[in-house]
């Protein structure tokens, strides 16, 4: 993969459109020290910052100490594979909701009722996951906030919400092979032919992105926009002068790179932005005084910064929410970090906060594929298709068939069947 420097021009009316969407149209490096236990020196009011005592946090390992080198990283996807019984491919989360697609390409959904398709009883928050049967053959999903889509294999993308419970497709839409839903529902974007087509509730529009090539994915707050160019270059505009990844807002001009940050293969994004690297390292940014850069400290950060692992294996696999981080590893490991434990979203009994990565020690032995995160709760899915979930579950977002104001370190499997 090659560093390209040349810029595709943003076009007028299709960069009204992004401001529109984000503002006026809007709604409601060098990484850093911590610590040799993992523990957070406390910077502005960070809290006690300790590391609990189930938890495995360290310095990052150094070749230098005679062990083995650290191996290249493999951006290779974990292979999921199915036994008897529903399995679980991808998933997704809202707020308050999870969605998975499954082997068969049938969706499953679970969580706040009115984030629900009908399939699912909103009287009856509780039933756990439901097939959402007005939507077939899922080869992509997306979530935030109370609203979810899904693109079919015709390239049909169909959305629904608190506003329209029916999932019903986007008009203007024919062609799509993936979608992208703001961490709070409201703006979407789907890809078709390359071209990303954006929307708010109203008409479809082309958004001229300002980044080289094809699109490659997207990341959308309530206030800034992030594109993935296909050769790894990030371009990000919007309102939101903590995320675009830069000290001056580019509210005035066109999309502009995020600065000090390398080529990317993914991102996530909510109060704050976490990448993965072309090489595997991690960079967050964004709002931090809750503890979910992973940085060592609770701070803010305008500008990336390299988030440091324990372990020889890289991240291969971000979830962010507002106050949590989650990351999958190369090994199948999964870690965790926030300034808080307080709904057990951590995965670990103890409800102080841990502000670096730290592994998710109750999953034992089971690999992780892949993980979602909702707004104080966790769910994984295992390498055999089996999903787990831990943390809040005041609207059912565990999938455990009943709702309550318990917290819930222990992951705990979902039946999908």
């Amino acid at each position: 993969m090659k560093h390209l420097n040349s810029r595709a021009p943003v076009g007028a009316s299709g960069f009204a459109m992004l401001l529109c969407v984000l503002a006026a149209c809007g709604d409601d490096a060098t990484a850093l020290p911590f610590d040799a236990d993992g523990s957070a020196p406390p910077v502005e009011d960070a809290g006690t910052g300790e590391v609990a005592p189930s938890t495995d946090a360290a310095t990052p390992p150094d070749a230098s100490d005679g062990a083995s080198p650290r191996a290249p990283f493999d951006p290779t996807p974990a292979e999921i594979t199915c036994g008897d019984g529903a399995c679980a491919k991808r998933i997704v989360a809202g707020y308050g909701h999870y969605c998975v697609v499954l082997a068969d390409q049938s969706l499953r959904c679970w969580g706040k009722a009115r984030a629900l398709a009908p399939s699912v009883d909103a009287s009856e928050p509780s039933t756990g996951p439901r097939t959402v049967a007005a939507v077939q053959a899922v080869i992509d999903v997306a979530a935030g906030g109370d609203g979810t889509c899904a693109v079919t294999t015709d390239g049909s993308v169909l959305c629904w919400d608190t506003t329209r419970s029916t999932p019903t497709p986007v008009a203007g839409i024919a062609g799509a092979d993936r979608v992208w839903v703001a961490s709070n529902g409201t703006m979407r974007c789907a890809r078709v032919a390359g071209d990303l087509m954006c929307w708010r509730g109203g008409a479809v529009s082309k958004l001229e992105t300002g980044v080289p090539g094809v699109v490659e994915a997207v990341a959308l707050s309530s206030n800034a926009t992030f594109v993935i160019a296909d050769g790894g270059e990030v371009s990000s505009a919007g309102t939101d002068g903590l995320l675009l990844g830069r000290p001056a807002s580019s509210v005035a001009g066109s999309p502009s790179p995020v600065e000090d940050l390398p080529l990317v293969l993914s991102m996530g994004v909510s109060s704050h932005a976490c990448a993965i690297a072309v090489d595997g390292r991690l960079f967050c940014w964004g709002r931090g005084t809750g503890g979910q850069l992973g940085l060592g400290y609770s701070r803010d950060e305008i500008r990336p910064a390299e988030v440091r692992f324990p372990t020889r294996a890289w991240p291969q696999q971000i979830a962010v929410a507002s106050y949590h981080s989650c990351v999958r590893t190369t090994d199948g490991a999964l870690w965790c970090w926030a300034g808080t434990n307080d709904r057990g979203q951590l995965g670990y009994p103890e409800s102080t906060g841990v502000y670096v990565p730290t592994r998710v020690t109750t999953l034992g032995t089971t690999a992780t594929a892949a993980v979602a995160t909702a707004d104080k709760s966790t769910c994984a899915i295992a390498t055999d298709g089996t999903v787990r979930c831990w943390g809040d579950n005041r609207n059912g977002e565990l999938g455990q068939k009943a709702l309550d104001q318990l917290r819930h370190p222990m992951p705990a499997i979902v039946d999908l069947e």
